[in-house]
């Protein structure tokens, strides 16, 4: 699943630079958290990934510079990438489904083609490391998530299309 190719991009990571120190933080309780904590432990990467819960998604929000969202199945248009948006926060996403639509390569966040590790690691690398890349990132999401999914936005595409499903 998404997280394994997660937490073999932080192996290599950690592997192409043994004294930078970061954490990914894991949100989730699910059906898969024994597995991943087995993982986790297995590679060595307890010091670089932590799994937490948070009921509060903003407090999460407010603890991450980077949001990544590795899927390998259809997401359809993660409600998650909206938010992290709305927080001024780049995020690399898998280039499927609506993602695409969401981000803009290189000028919101960072695509990459789903289950590539090694993408992953060269994304999260050149995101994090890349100052200029990181502001440009930032700032648009920000923008674009205020010109495009801010509530009021989404109550308004809402009503033109009752308005238009009723007058049809």
């Amino acid at each position: 699943l998404g997280h394994r190719i997660l937490l073999q991009a932080v192996r290599q990571f950690v592997q192409q630079n043994p004294k930078l120190k970061f954490v990914v933080l894991l949100e989730g309780n699910g059906s898969l958290k024994e597995t991943i904590a087995s993982y986790i432990s297995e590679n060595d990467l307890s010091d670089y990934v932590k799994m937490i819960e948070e009921d509060y998604i903003y407090n999460l929000y407010n603890a991450i510079d980077i949001l990544i969202l590795p899927s390998l199945h259809n997401e359809d248009f993660p409600n998650t990438i909206i938010e992290a948006m709305g927080q001024g926060i780049p995020v690399i996403g898998s280039s499927i489904a609506g993602i695409p639509e969401q981000i803009d390569d290189h000028i919101t966040g960072l695509l990459i083609p789903p289950g590539s590790p090694e993408a992953l690691c060269k994304s999260m690398i050149e995101l994090s490391s890349d100052k200029d890349l990181y502001s440009l990132c930032s700032v648009n999401s920000k923008r674009k998530f205020e010109e495009n999914y801010t509530a009021q936005i989404s109550v308004n595409n809402y009503a033109e299309l009752y308005r238009s499903i009723l007058n049809e």
